[in-house]
Order: C-alpha cells, then sequence, then structure tokens
C-alpha cells in the first residue's frame, strides 16, 4: 500500500509538471516540425501559372523543417525553402513571347509573422503603379492608391490594378517573407510574325541573369521575389539581347525550328519591373488587360489555428501576397501570387507523455478504491 500511495503522489505531481511543462514548451518560441508549402503563381495567364523558383512539391506539402512559436506568433529560419531546377514555359497567349527556359535556385531569409504586420495592417490597398522609374534607395513605387479598376488607373499610370483586403481578419495577420533567386534564363522572343503559319519568323533569343550579384548598389536586394516583400518596393530584372534567328514557329507559338542565323541590330530588350506586397491572411485581388482579352483573379488567405487548453496554438494557416510586373519586351504587364501554407503541428510527442502519465494516474485511483 506505501508503494501505491506513493507511485499516486509521483503520478499526480508528474501530471501537473508535464501539463505545465508543455503548455511551457508551446510558448516558449522553442523549434518545433512543421510542414507547409510555397508557390508563386501568375494568375494573369492561362496554363502554366507556376512561376519559376517556388511551387508546390509533388501533390502534397513540402516539409519546412522547424518553425518557432509565441503567442499566435511565428518565427520561420533561414533557409528552410530550397528550390532548384529548370523549368521552360510557353505562353500560347502572348504571342511576344514563344518560350522562356530558365535554371533557377531559390531559398529565403528568416521571417516573422505576427498580427498587425499584414499588407494591410494600414488600411486596406488598390494600386495602379506609376509609369516610369521609381527613386530611392531602396526604390518605391508611386502611382494611383485609389485605383478601383485598371481601366480607371489615370493618366501616367499603367492600367493594371492590385487589391489587398483585411476581409474578416481582425487581427491584420502577416509579414515579409524574402525568397532570393538565382537564375540564368533565355528568352525567345518573336520580333517579327510569319506572314503565314509555316513561313519563317524573327526571333530575338535573350538571356536573363537575376542574382545578387548583378543588383545596383540603389536597389541591392533586386533578386527577391516581389510577392511577399515591403509594401511597394520596387524591383528590376536585367535583360541583355543575345542573338537573332529565323525560326518556324508551331501551332502553340513555341520555337519549331531554327531556319537561319540573322545580324544582330535590335538592341538589348528593355528591363522589366516589379512591385510588390506583404503576405497577409486577408484577400488579395488584381484586374489588368491581357492582349485582346482581360484578366480578374482573387486568392483567399485564411488563419484556422486554435488554441488549446494547454495554450499550445495550433492548425492550419494560409498567407497571400501579390505583386505588379512589367515586361517592356512584350508590352505585357502582369501580376504575381504568392500563395503560403502552413500547418502549426499538433503537440504530439508533449501530448503523448501527458496521456501516458494520465493513463496511469487514473489506473493508480482506480486501484486505490475500496
Amino acid at each position: 500500500m506505501l508503494a501505491i500511495r506513493r507511485l499516486r503522489r509521483f503520478c499526480s505531481a508528474a501530471t501537473t509538471v508535464t501539463m505545465m511543462g508543455w503548455a511551457g514548451f508551446a510558448q516558449a518560441g522553442m523549434p518545433q516540425p512543421m510542414v507547409g508549402s510555397s508557390v508563386i503563381i501568375n494568375p494573369s495567364i492561362t496554363g502554366q501559372l507556376n512561376e519559376r523558383g517556388p511551387a508546390f512539391v509533388g501533390n502534397g506539402p513540402a516539409t519546412f523543417g522547424t518553425i518557432s512559436t509565441s503567442g499566435r506568433n511565428l518565427t520561420l529560419p533561414a533557409a528552410q525553402f530550397l528550390f532548384t531546377g529548370v523549368q521552360t514555359r510557353f505562353f500560347p497567349g502572348v504571342p511576344q513571347v514563344a518560350q522562356v527556359t530558365a535554371i533557377y535556385t531559390t531559398t529565403q531569409r528568416a521571417a516573422v509573422f505576427r498580427s498587425g504586420s499584414g499588407a494591410a495592417a494600414a488600411g486596406d490597398i488598390s494600386f495602379c503603379p506609376a509609369i516610369g522609374m521609381p527613386t530611392g534607395t531602396p526604390p518605391f513605387a508611386t502611382g494611383n492608391t485609389a485605383c478601383t479598376d485598371f481601366a480607371a488607373a489615370g493618366s501616367g499610370n499603367f492600367a493594371i490594378r492590385l487589391g489587398v483586403n483585411n476581409v474578416n481578419n481582425g487581427p491584420f495577420f502577416g509579414g515579409t517573407l524574402e525568397l532570393l533567386k538565382n537564375r540564368f534564363g533565355l528568352a525567345w522572343l518573336v520580333v517579327q510574325q510569319p506572314p503565314t503559319p509555316l513561313a519563317t519568323a524573327i526571333v530575338l533569343k535573350a538571356s536573363n541573369l537575376t542574382s545578387a550579384g548583378r543588383c545596383p548598389s540603389t536597389n541591392p536586394d533586386c533578386n527577391l521575389w516581389t510577392p511577399g516583400i515591403t509594401n511597394y518596393r520596387f524591383m528590376t530584372n536585367f535583360a541583355a539581347a543575345t542573338q537573332l534567328y529565323g525560326a518556324t514557329l508551331t501551332a502553340s507559338g513555341r520555337i519549331g525550328g531554327i531556319v537561319s542565323t540573322l545580324p544582330p541590330g535590335t538592341g538589348s530588350p528593355p528591363d522589366s519591373s516589379a512591385w510588390g506586397f506583404k503576405l497577409t491572411t486577408g484577400t488579395v485581388s488584381g484586374s489588368n488587360s491581357v492582349f485582346t482579352s482581360f484578366s480578374f483573379f482573387t486568392r483567399q488567405g485564411y488563419d484556422n489555428r486554435v488554441t488549446t487548453s494547454g495554450g499550445a496554438v495550433t492548425g492550419n494557416i494560409q498567407m497571400v501576397a501579390g505583386a505588379i510586373a512589367t515586361s517592356p519586351s512584350t508590352g505585357s504587364l502582369f501580376n504575381r501570387v504568392q500563395i503560403l501554407k502552413m500547418r502549426v503541428p499538433e503537440p504530439g510527442i508533449g501530448l503523448s507523455i501527458v496521456a501516458g502519465v494520465l493513463g496511469l494516474a487514473g489506473l493508480m485511483r482506480r486501484r486505490s478504491r475500496p
């Protein structure tokens, strides 16, 4: 009986300590494993939405490694993402682009997501960027900040709109996630369309090298993907012409074959530019004209995490971020969106210990009854 009484006292004390210990673990910001996925898409086009670099891995989530929590705040350590590969994309709805091939590597800096740090924390965003190069170090965009639609952008502004709304998300949850890209790309631009479908087109083979080493001193982080960066920050990607060719095009507009090499003489294609915004659990939307059609999109974030009786915050959260990009080589304007999904895990190991101790304590209580 003495042994049983001692075991009962131990189980009672251990239960209290274990529950307190797990609650402390869940709120102390200690690293814990988690899973999630990230993708950057171009919602302005049909077909191959995924941009080079961040993409959903396979058909399910990619393992992030670790994340730290402090209440509802989330801290993502650096280098939890690593995307490497080769991608070839075709744009049937964009006749000025035959195809684009890129070799890329993307990783990320440390990030903290918290209440009051989302893209729309200072108010809803409705933006059409001004035409021209913003100034400053680093440069930030100017334009129509009360733009209701791309068709109402106003004089001196690009006819493309990005909106961010904090719909039903009172805490304004979010933050910045700086995804760094190193990329060597080759774009085949159609300088002169073929007179007939089977005739020869004139195409320009242009290179696009994006890396930290090519960034100017006034914009040292020009190799950041723009969705997810500080609101209104401006980036430029550099391009250079390599060669003109005579080529046939397939029915979908991609390169069918090289017919001849032509002398240079068109100069370098213009650099492309983009304006970025932070992540939010709210809503990102946009509208623009894509050649002969119109593009409208909406992407929704959410925060479905719950606080357990032990004080841990667990569950699913999705944040979205928007950006606007322009490609002077094709005359196109398009939106980009980052979608970041994370599942903060249940306190599996901690709860297993608690369950075991509680079960043992219950067994002792039953066995000690007369």
